[in-house]
């Protein structure tokens, strides 16, 4: 009997809860009717995504929108669509006016679209096109484009040099030269490269071809290679030889009177190579210089510059000179002149 009770008082207690439940899921629905909801589900959403009211809700719902802030933020920049919204903060946008003036330039990103503006681009793609070889301002990509440059770099390059088009700048650039002026000097000088443009030029050579000769001959400079080449010599050693002051002094110091007189006749006044060793420095352009001969001559050798501060007792030297005098045997100095140490 206890248990029959028991068990009829559960079922009263159950009966009034369901109907509890359903009493205060329907109000719940009365009342989310009653702000213009659909239902209580509805409404329960759009307050925890943060909207005021229904009409807020459907509002945003319906242009896309997930959220109160996102709502609130585009319609304060004046946009009605979450898509275009979205796409405008993506690429920085802060207002609607902007961001559709940025897309029908051609652009959807506003740091680019700045960037164009400033520098007088006349669309995105122009822009874009400009960006890959990272040229910002239109007037400078345009003169870059008709001259053939790809690149910003190369075209200020080319620019520096004052040469005509890329293409002339790149064959320059290939063979080292950045300037146009040098580059076609080159070319006239039939010189393939700036390393021997630039040894022509210091040693004085006027074209490729005397420099190939001069250069297999080991000569120093164009003066010794032409020099050579008017005595029939095709090298630097022969020419040394052939103008060894060393042998010629000794030849004219101990020859007989004719022999002797022939032989200042020849060499009197010529430039001539010398050896020898630093007897005593009498001034900073003239020292006694003991020669590499047989008879140990001496010579006053007076120098072109003041080279006699970088003397010291017996330094070898090897120079050149002209032969001004020749004295007989070891006890008249012989004089050379203009004399300039060989390198």
């Amino acid at each position: 009997m206890n248990k029959k009770y028991l068990l009829s008082g559960i079922a009263v207690c159950l009966f009034v809860l369901i109907s509890g439940y359903f009493y205060v899921q329907q109000k719940n629905e009365d009342m989310a009717r009653a702000e213009g909801y659909r239902n209580y589900v509805e409404m329960k959403k759009s307050i925890e995504l943060g909207f005021k009211d229904s009409t807020e809700y459907f509002d945003a719902i319906e242009k896309g929108f997930p959220n109160k802030r996102n709502y609130a933020d585009a319609l304060k920049q004046g946009f009605d669509s979450f898509d275009e919204f979205q796409k405008s903060k993506k690429g920085g946008f802060t207002s609607k006016d902007e961001y559709q003036k940025s897309v029908a330039f051609g652009l959807d990103d506003r740091v680019q679209y700045k960037a164009a503006i400033a520098g007088g681009f006349k669309n995105g793609k122009e822009y874009l096109e400009a960006s890959k070889g990272e040229f910002t301002d239109v007037k400078q990509y345009r003169e870059a484009k008709r001259l053939g440059y790809e690149n910003s770099s190369d075209f200020e390059a080319g620019k520096l040099g004052k040469f005509g088009d890329a293409k002339e700048w790149r064959i320059a650039s290939e063979k080292g030269f950045s300037d146009a002026a040098k580059y076609r000097q080159s070319m006239v000088m039939k010189i393939n490269n700036f390393s021997d443009y630039q040894y022509a030029i210091e040693k004085g050579y006027p074209n490729g071809d005397e420099l190939a000769e001069g250069r297999s001959g080991n000569f120093e400079n164009y003066g010794e290679y032409k020099l050579a080449k008017s005595l029939g010599v095709r090298t630097r050693e022969a020419l040394l030889d052939f103008l060894d002051g060393n042998k010629t002094i000794e030849k004219c110091a101990d020859g007989m009177t004719l022999e002797k007189q022939r032989c200042e006749q020849e060499k009197l006044g010529k430039r001539l190579f010398f050896r020898g060793k630093i007897f005593n420095v009498k001034t900073e352009n003239e020292a006694l210089v003991k020669l590499f001969t047989n008879e140990g001559n001496f010579a006053e050798v007076i120098f072109r510059n003041a080279v006699g501060g970088t003397f010291s007792k017996d330094q070898q030297i090897r120079f050149w000179g002209n032969l001004t005098r020749v004295g007989t045997g070891i006890i008249i100095n012989h004089q050379i002149t203009d004399a300039m140490l060989d390198p």
